[in-house]
């Protein structure tokens, strides 16, 4: 996730990476389209999908879609909603479709089926990061809820 202001420039090597995930899921997952302003997911709903974003672009906010703090605006090749997948969980934040978007709607199926293909070590290491970035989303979160209090 590309937090504002500024985006970063793809590494070549990256470039390669993003064209085979495309060629993946275009075969693997379904597309759907949103319209500005529609609402992706809301904060607190439980986990259908993550995204992946072929065009347009995609506001996350820490609130309701397009009330919230604007944390980040993602464009094509992002994914998000990632996290809740991963834990089995709600989402911790909202997104709605800042422009016209198109997306690949990666399913638990999807995305547990590669996660199980993954050499135990991979699995190990990446289970191991998803709780430290979960345990450091809910400390921020704690901290935005006490300085707002």
């Amino acid at each position: 996730m590309q937090f504002l202001p500024g985006r970063q420039k793809l590494h070549p090597i990256q470039k390669v990476y993003t064209m085979r995930l495309e060629d993946f899921l275009d075969q693997h997952a379904e597309k759907r389209s949103f319209a500005a302003g529609h609402p992706l997911f809301v904060k607190g709903a439980q986990a259908d999908a993550a995204y992946c974003i072929i065009s347009g672009e995609v506001e996350i906010t820490d609130g309701p879609p397009g009330a919230g703090a604007l944390l980040a605006r993602l464009g094509p090749g992002e994914i998000f909603g990632e996290m809740a997948l991963l834990r089995f969980d709600s989402y911790t934040l909202s997104a709605r479709a800042a422009t016209d978007v198109q997306v690949f709607v990666i399913t638990p199926g999807l995305l547990h089926e590669q996660v199980r293909q993954l050499h135990p070590l991979i699995k190990t290491i990446l289970d191991m990061l998803v709780e430290r970035v979960h345990s450091v989303n809910q400390v921020l979160i704690d901290l935005d809820k006490a300085n707002k209090t």
